[in-house]
């Protein structure tokens, strides 16, 4: 009789009882049994499992082949590695190669290094390939093969593999490989950010972006003045990638403040939101934006922090925004006025509330500060919101 894998009674056992039960299951058990006792085996953790795992990677069934090989990946121990490299070159179906990568990187096995080389440029004559699958689906499963090779030398450290990446990425008839070598090239160390730097110049503006976005990751000197640089680049999606790179690390950073000023209003908005508050001296400048979305997010950072600009300036600078013509905005500009100083203007505030002909949403940015006027003038208006015909104000007075 099968052992039951979900059986609750293995619970506390030890490994090697446990690790035992699931070894009966692997050469014997139904299919969807011996995937679960793989996995099973692979989250135990104990050496034992290794010699059962490895016998079942030449299982019939292909989905219980490739979890022994994920659960080998997860024991990385090196008395897989001589099946596994069988199983990468001569196991036709694709996801147990895969998952054969994925151990053999982990144990950092140089026998697959020039494998993983070949396997970049294209189907090795040499690696077994299911082509049934190729002509019945018009998938080529070996792009799949290429991401996971560009990876795994990668993650291996192998510089000298550079060169390839670049050849693949520049290949104008194969996938688009950009996001995968930039990534890799990451994990790379100084040739790799020497690389990423070479396409700070390319013309291809997703591909400076991608640069600026996998630079983003590293952390030193040299990175720090390429991402500076790239404030200056001539599109508006590669400043934005950069200054969020570089916000990201330091808000206060040299060269941040000037984006608040950036010919680009997408640009300017999100310089607000990431450096005004280390920047307060630039928000009066920029409350009087002609861009909607860059008030807005002057607005913003107000409601978080109000304390930014002085209270009698905040309310000079924001009461005129209540006339605005887009209504979310005025919204917005309510909501400063009722956290910043409510009975400052209350006027204001309760003639907002007591409007019948502005749109629900500034009224429910009035809201907040009424129960902070603590004023008998503020009263009806709440409940006149309360009957009002817009669902969102009737819940917002109600609250």
């Amino acid at each position: 009789m099968t052992p039951d894998v979900t059986d609750d009674s293995a619970i506390g056992q030890p490994a090697e009882e446990v690790c035992g039960l699931l070894a009966g299951i692997l050469p014997d058990g139904v299919d969807i049994h011996r995937c679960l006792a793989a996995q099973a085996m692979g989250k135990i953790g104990d050496s034992r499992a290794v010699e059962p795992l490895v016998a079942a990677l030449l299982d019939e069934d292909e989905d219980v082949r490739t979890d022994a090989a994920g659960a080998l990946a997860a024991l990385a121990d090196h008395g897989a590695t001589s099946q596994l490299m069988e199983n990468l070159l001569g196991d036709p179906c694709t996801d147990v190669k895969l998952a054969a990568i994925d151990a053999l990187v982990r144990l950092k096995e140089p026998e697959v290094i020039p494998w993983l080389q070949k396997l970049i440029k294209g189907r090795d004559e040499d690696i077994a390939w299911d082509d049934t699958e190729f002509y019945e689906s018009g998938w080529d499963d070996w792009v799949d093969i290429q991401v996971k090779a560009i990876l795994g030398l990668a993650e291996l450290g192998i510089a000298d593999s550079i060169p390839d990446f670049l050849e693949a990425m520049q290949d104008e008839d194969a996938q688009e490989l950009s996001e995968t070598v930039f990534k890799a090239l990451t994990r790379l160390g100084d040739p790799g950010v020497e690389t990423l730097a070479g396409f700070l110049d390319d013309p291809d503006e997703l591909r400076r972006r991608r640069a600026i976005m996998a630079l983003s990751a590293i952390t030193n000197e040299t990175v720090s003045g390429l991402l500076a640089a790239a404030l200056d680049d001539p599109s508006s999606m590669v400043r934005l990638a950069a200054l969020q790179a570089m916000a990201e690390r330091d808000p206060s950073a040299p060269g941040l403040p000037g984006m608040m000023e950036d010919d680009d209003s997408e640009v300017r908005a999100e310089a607000v939101r990431l450096c005004a508050a280390a920047n307060p001296d630039r928000l009066l400048v920029l409350a009087g934006d002609k861009d909607t979305d860059v008030l807005k997010a002057v607005l913003g950072v107000l409601i978080e922090q109000p304390e930014l600009i002085e209270a009698e300036t905040l309310r000079a600078v924001i009461r005129p925004k209540l006339d605005h013509p887009d209504p979310h905005l005025t919204s917005v500009a309510a909501m400063v006025l009722a956290a910043s100083s409510p009975q400052e203007t209350e006027d204001d505030l309760v003639q907002i509330l007591a409007d019948p002909t502005r749109p629900a949403d500034t009224p429910i940015g009035a809201l907040p500060g009424s129960p902070r006027i603590n004023s008998a003038h503020a009263v009806p208006p709440i409940i006149g919101g309360v009957t009002h015909k817009e669902r969102p104000l009737r819940a917002a007075a109600l609250a």
